[in-house]
């Protein structure tokens, strides 16, 4: 029935108009947050900007779970800031996306002997996920001096992890 929230589609049917991107979350390190030598670490995203379907866990898991009914392609992006604990200590660094315990997405920083403070790192990608897959974000870094670092949380959102459903793909 046309109406104002109907279009006529090619073969001569009316249908639906519109539709949403969710489930969709994005959160955010409200601190800054210590990384370990020469060890991965989750980064606990936790505090929530938006988490339409409550499937965002910042406080235990720190994770995003894929709610029932809802498989399909997602988009998942995420930021950190990795800083070394002097400024010419940080060797190298990892940061990845992870799904259900393994890396989908990620980037590597080795800085040979030209040993950096800080290192940046953003992922993006569309990922196909079931109901219950589960989605986080390690990173990984290793000093000079055999010192922790940390992942900088301490400027607004400065480090982030988010994502929606895509539709219509």
């Amino acid at each position: 029935v046309a109406s104002a929230t109907t279009f006529l589609r090619g073969d001569n049917a009316w249908a639906a108009a519109g539709g949403d991107n969710t489930p969709a979350f994005q959160a955010y390190l409200s601190a800054n947050q210590a990384l370990a030598h020469d060890a991965s670490t989750k980064v606990q995203f936790n505090t929530e900007d938006f988490d339409t379907d409550s499937a965002y866990d910042n406080s235990t898991n720190y994770r995003f779970t894929v709610p029932a009914g809802e498989g399909g392609k997602y988009f998942l992006y995420s930021h950190v800031v990795i800083q070394g604990p002097t400024t010419t200590t940080l060797k190298y660094a990892y940061f990845y996306i992870v799904v259900n315990g393994t890396s989908v997405l990620g980037g590597f920083n080795d800085f040979q002997s030209n040993y950096v403070h800080y290192a940046s790192f953003t992922n993006v990608g569309v990922i196909t996920l079931s109901a219950a897959d589960y989605v986080e974000c390690n990173a990984y870094m290793a000093t000079s001096s055999g010192s922790a670092g940390q992942v900088w949380g301490a400027n607004a959102r400065a480090s982030l992890f988010g994502g929606y459903k895509m539709i219509g793909i």
